[in-house]
């Protein structure tokens, strides 16, 4: 909009007195008075819209939160995990976002068996088809495959009659024949006496099963010796098979003796050779003295050709022998020495030595100084020679997801820390906050870090929660796992309908203290694992399992033990006495150890290694409306926490250390399994002095000097 504005100016009334003094009128117009009265991509300046758009996106340096980037401005679409509030609404990577082009990421199946994951390739902002993996197929017997991908190879049914048999093989036509299979221990056997074809040979037969005899065979020929065909001037002729028999071989062109003609005549990839004379070039008085001698000159195109074979004076060498031909060995020889890489020597922390020749051997080049493999982190200096400073040194490493202890993949990746066995080195290590960091695999995690570590997020080794059973259900109830080296929980009775009733299975545990004992029969219940405590027992007692002992010392990465399975009950509703089922037992925390071999620790987040909580028995109606309980599992030990700094280890108010042991289900004297033992937190620091908030942390830990 435009808009009058009346300046009045007083010229020269600097008293009002003077007569005649009148006011000049001044007009201006203004097209706005601000940015809001222009378009989006001008400014209000000096009352006029002017364009100011940098990277002419359609909006001005005042609307638009990066004007020097085409791609960023009010409205535009935000682009996933890039850093950048790309529509400037002061975000940044809110969902929803696209993702960019080029970027891929795997997708698919699980990769058991023959089943390999894919990957994904991001298509106009949108993540397009899988493609590249491998899905499961139908089982085929006896190829040793998993096809189906379901953790089996060749499972059964897949059986045929002992003694029976069946042809099998090829179409008998022309010189194929048939075989037999015969069935042996419910497969069938290799295919005997098959005839298959064969290609078709110059034989009056027809050799590859398809009606015809000798057909299509013709061809090139060479009768030369061999490596000579194409070679030089010889080649090769023409043959054909006539009534069985092969022709001869016409137009072929085998060797004959070398002539000097610029041609390779006996064709032996070489032209003119053999022809030849003893040369030397070298300085007169030369010849035959120390390493020199005389070499040959060969016909070359017909002419003779340079001199070669012939050894001439060189530079004197430490190695026993007249390099110069002067009469003399090794004289004069000795001083600077460096056998590193070219480029090398004087450049950061790589310089020569001193070397003398001493009877043809050069002694050890004294003082010289070569490159490192790579540079020691931290030092700068430049190890490796390179021209740079404590290169390739990572200075933060995050920890997201998951850590598998078996395959050493962080967060999906194989680590390039990766140690074998459960262990771990890395330049430094942070699970920041938000991340809930499960470890996965068999084996004890261990952590060695080189630099700070800090613990915001949550790293859990928790053991696996016992199934609980029903009613109605007629198989074994197995144990939750362990994750880091946690035992397994015992399985959950699978009852009878009568007789004698099978009692739970025990859980599995390390060293002496295994996994509680499963219950004895009629309600009885597992006992907890054990570990740094023994595991309680389950009630009543007169049926129940027993406790884990202690596992380890608390000088030993040891993990937690499962509890043992609860077993069956009373006769429940069936009319057929089917006795109730019990719940299986919770599987062991894991086991954790991390080291800061240079640095310090700091824990504002959560260190997780619990038993798991046993099942819970079944409670099912009887036959005159009274109840029967199965025994429930017992819970799992606690696993282990161990903590240690070459600098010092902070506890904040806010961080969790657990590795107490699962409860036991049910209750007595129904069937109640028993509580898992608590499992060991040790930290170990410079002063062995830690504080740590009590609420938080279960079991009190252990304190040591590192």
């Amino acid at each position: 909009m435009r808009r009058n504005w009346v300046i009045w100016g007083v010229l020269g009334c600097v008293l009002v007195w003077f007569a005649g003094c009148q006011g000049d009128t001044v007009v201006r117009q203004f097209e706005c008075s601000g940015d809001s009265e222009c378009e989006s991509s001008k400014s209000c300046i000096e009352g006029k819209c002017v364009i100011d758009d940098k990277d002419k996106d359609g909006f001005s340096s005042k609307r638009d939160c990066n004007d020097n980037n085409k791609r960023i401005f009010p409205g535009a679409s935000e682009v996933c995990d890039n850093g950048i509030d790309d529509n400037c609404d002061g975000n940044i990577d809110e969902k929803p976002c696209i993702c960019l082009e080029g970027e891929q990421r795997p997708c698919g199946v699980q990769e058991v068996g023959i089943c390999k994951r894919g990957v994904q390739f991001c298509e106009r902002g949108q993540w397009g088809e899988c493609k590249g993996g491998t899905l499961p197929s139908e089982e085929l017997c006896e190829n040793g495959k998993d096809d189906n991908c379901n953790g089996t190879v060749d499972e059964q049914p897949c059986v045929c009659k002992d003694g029976s048999k069946r042809a099998c093989g090829n179409e008998e036509k022309g010189s194929c024949r048939k075989g037999t299979e015969t069935c042996k221990d419910g497969k069938w056997g290799a295919c005997e006496g098959e005839v298959k074809p064969v290609a078709e040979d110059c034989n009056g037969k027809d050799d590859d099963c398809d009606g015809s005899i000798d057909e299509d065979l013709s061809g090139s020929c060479y009768t030369g010796p061999d490596g000579t065909r194409d070679r030089g001037e010889c080649k090769g002729g023409v043959r054909k098979c006539e009534q069985g028999q092969w022709s001869a071989c016409v137009g072929e062109v085998k060797p004959i003796a070398e002539v000097c003609d610029s041609k390779d005549n006996d064709c032996d990839g070489l032209v003119d050779n053999g022809l030849e004379q003893d040369c030397y070039d070298g300085p007169k008085g030369t010849q035959s003295v120390g390493i020199c001698k005389a070499g040959k000159r060969a016909c070359v195109a017909g002419q003779w050709g340079e001199c070669k074979g012939e050894v001439r004076p060189a530079k004197e060498d430490c190695n026993g022998k007249d390099d110069d031909c002067d009469g003399m060995v090794d004289q004069g020889l000795g001083g600077p020495c460096y056998l590193g890489p070219t480029g090398t020597e004087g450049v950061g922390e790589c310089k020569a030595g001193v070397r003398n020749c001493d009877a043809g051997t050069w002694t050890p080049c004294v003082g010289q100084v070569l490159p490192a493999n790579s540079d020691i982190c931290g030092d700068k200096k430049d190890n490796n020679c390179n021209g740079s400073v404590d290169e390739g040194c990572q200075t933060n490493f995050e920890i997201r997801n998951t850590i598998d202890t078996d395959s050493g993949k962080i967060d999906g990746i194989v680590s390039v820390g990766w140690q074998g066995n459960g262990q771990f080195q890395l330049p430094s290590l942070t699970i920041p906050a938000n991340a809930q960091v499960k470890v996965i695999g068999s084996k004890p995690l261990i952590l060695k870090v080189q630099g700070p570590v800090e613990i915001i997020g949550t790293l859990a080794l928790n053991g696996g929660e016992g199934k609980p059973s029903d009613c109605t259900n007629n198989f074994v109830q197995q144990g939750g796992v362990g994750a880091g080296a946690g035992g397994t929980g015992g399985t959950g009775s699978n009852c009878n309908t009568g007789g004698g009733q099978p009692p739970g299975g025990d859980g599995t545990g390390a060293s002496f203290g295994k996994g509680g004992t499963g219950g004895g029969v009629r309600a009885g219940s597992g006992g907890g694992g054990g570990h740094a405590t023994v595991g309680g027992d389950g009630t009543p007692a007169a049926a129940s399992g027993k406790g884990g002992a202690i596992v380890g010392s608390a000088t030993t990465l040891t993990a937690g033990s499962g509890g043992g399975g609860g077993s069956c009950g009373v006769a429940g509703s069936s009319f057929f006495q089917v006795f109730t089922p019990g719940g299986s037992g919770g599987g062991g925390g894991g086991a954790v150890q991390i080291e800061s071999t240079v640095g310090d620790v700091t824990i504002s987040g959560a260190i997780l290694a619990q038993g798991g909580e046993g099942g819970a028995g079944a409670t099912c109606n009887g036959l005159l409306g009274d109840s029967s309980s199965g025994g429930s599992g017992g819970g799992g030990s606690g696993g282990m926490i161990w903590i240690l700094a070459k600098g010092q280890i902070t506890v904040a108010a806010s961080a969790y250390l657990d590795a107490s042991g699962g409860k036991g289900k049910g209750t007595a004297p129904s069937g109640k399994g028993g509580d898992g033992g608590d499992g060991r937190i040790r930290l170990q620091d410079q002063d062995g002095v830690v504080a740590y908030p009590s609420a938080r942390v279960n079991p009190i830990p252990t304190l040591a000097t590192y």
